[in-house]
């Protein structure tokens, strides 16, 4: 999504082994960004950021699902934009889930 059509969100995120907020956590291939739930009052919606629990997200689903994948493909991401955040109707995440659970 940046102004020659490239989005700095292709790529993968794989699981990380670990949670945040009840939710598993994800890391960007490159290592740059995290996807992760976020809970800030009433608001609770999946962000990437550049840490995690970070208050600066990049990113983000208004979406309650209790992992990536179950979030509905209709869902629209919201990714930051000069001044704001804008509707993002065509970004498509891809995670590995965190289908086999966090390692005690």
């Amino acid at each position: 999504m940046t102004d020659d059509g490239e989005s700095v969100f292709n790529g993968v995120f794989f699981f990380i082994y670990t949670t945040f907020n009840g939710r598993p956590v994800f890391r960007h291939e490159d290592g740059n960004l995290f996807l992760y739930y976020q809970v800030t009052g009433t608001c609770q919606r999946w962000v990437v950021s550049s840490s995690i629990g970070g208050q600066a997200a990049v990113l983000y689903a208004n979406d309650r699902s209790a992992d990536v994948a179950a979030i509905p493909p209709s869902t629209v991401w919201r990714y930051f934009r000069g001044a704001g955040f804008v509707d993002e109707p065509d970004i498509e995440l891809r995670c590995y889930p965190a289908s086999s659970g966090v390692p005690s």
